[in-house]
Order: structure tokens, then C-alpha cells, then sequence
């Protein structure tokens, strides 16, 4: 994960990642512990030097895109919009 941020955001984006995942991201370099008011279940979230582009690799977000398109797909399939 840290290392697809830095391909996409550049090697100096911000790496934020939950002091519980620390460990098994490999290479922390650059990674940022998250704050503990912020609320999220494991992965990183990666912002570019410049704060333009955002990568979300939570795993809040990613099973929340999953069930969107499962939803999306279960109502195509029975003849839903």
C-alpha cells in the first residue's frame, strides 16, 4: 500500500497510517501515525506534497465502494435501476 501511494502520489506525499498498522506495512518511512480521534478500520490514507490528490486505502472506504457496486450489480441483475 505505502508503496503504491508514493508511485501514484510521488515519493514525498504524507502516508497516514493507524499506530495498529504500522507493523505490518513494511517500509514506514514517511508514515505518519494518525491522530486517535480520527475513526478508521486499518489501510493508509496518502495526500501529494502539494495536497491536490488524495488516496484513500482504508479499508472503511474500500468495503464501502465493494458494497456499493455489489448493490448496484444484485439490482441490475433482478431488473432494479
Amino acid at each position: 500500500m505505502v508503496k503504491s501511494a508514493k508511485d501514484l502520489l510521488g515519493k514525498d506525499c504524507k502516508i497516514f497510517a493507524s499506530s495498529d498498522d504500522m507493523e505490518s506495512l513494511g517500509d514506514t518511512k514517511g508514515v505518519h501515525k494518525m491522530q486517535k480521534s480520527t475513526r478508521f478500520t486499518g489501510g493508509i490514507f496518502a495526500v501529494s506534497a502539494d495536497g491536490k490528490k488524495e488516496l484513500d486505502l482504508t479499508m472503511d472506504t474500500i468495503m464501502s465502494s465493494i458494497r456499493e457496486n455489489l448493490i448496484a450489480e444484485t439490482l441490475q441483475r433482478i431488473g432494479g435501476e
